[in-house]
């Protein structure tokens, strides 16, 4: 049973702070309304800088989209920790740069995905209340305890909503495009590679950018089981639906 709007809006002040849900909220305007709100907000400081100096010793800039291996890609190139930030708040912040720096990303199959956000998140939901994934994971999952549980209570819409703001949970293609003509994005990067490759892909940026490094094994393969076998048929319907963009635009199929 789901909570009333009232049930929802007491539950999330007890867990999420004033703060979460305004970062959330200024995230999903950001992707939405993409480089006007960002470059508002880089001005007035609501949003950060994003350029690093690493950016500009490759002539590169990485697009990490979250759950698709881009913590081992950005500690291989970077050597620090990784972030996410779309690649329409790179562009906002300096066209001239954006325009000539190589731009990439990785995506992966929507429905192997879900099941890495989801249990990325659950085990985070009666953890330390310090972290921002915890106080989300403690407001939405705690009381989805299996997948299924999860994806079924995606087809109710208000739940839906709520959690396609988290960035876990956003189409990938929101990270490296912006709002187009007719409802259609464009895509800003210069090649998306793959999870399910992830070596070789990783390996031709590599050469591209003229900097040979390993690529570092980090959070990958935490769960070893086949993603299909978390599925019903109901489930697979229910996500088809809803990451719809993803799978018409990465050609994506649940196989």
């Amino acid at each position: 049973m789901y909570c009333s709007a009232q049930e929802t809006s007491i539950h999330i002040s007890m867990t999420l702070s004033r703060t979460d849900i305004l970062r959330i909220n200024l995230k999903h305007c950001e992707f939405k309304f993409s480089g006007n709100v960002s470059a508002v907000a880089i001005h007035i400081g609501a949003l950060k800088n994003p350029y690093l100096d690493q950016d500009d010793v490759l002539n590169a800039i990485f697009i990490h989209i979250p759950k698709s291996a881009g913590t081992s890609i950005r500690r291989s190139l970077y050597a620090q920790k990784s972030f996410h930030i779309p690649a329409s708040r790179y562009k906002a912040a300096d066209s001239r740069k954006f325009e000539c720096y190589f731009k990439f990303s990785f995506v992966r199959n929507p429905y192997s995905r879900l099941v890495s956000a989801y249990y990325y998140l659950r085990q985070k939901h009666d953890a330390d209340m310090r972290f921002p994934d915890h106080r989300w994971a403690a407001t939405y999952l705690s009381d989805k305890p299996t997948f299924r549980d999860f994806v079924i209570a995606l087809a109710e819409q208000n739940y839906r909503r709520n959690v396609r703001k988290y960035i876990h949970f956003r189409d990938q293609i929101d990270w490296i495009s912006e709002p187009g003509n007719n409802g259609e994005r464009k895509i800003l990067v210069d090649f998306v590679g793959r999870y399910e490759r992830l070596e070789d892909d990783f390996a031709q940026i590599s050469r591209r950018l003229g900097y040979s490094v390993p690529l570092t094994q980090e959070r990958i393969g935490q769960r070893k089981e086949d993603y299909r076998t978390s599925y019903t048929p109901q489930m697979v319907d229910i996500v088809s639906e809803i990451y719809k963009s993803d799978i018409k635009a990465f050609d994506y199929r649940f196989e």
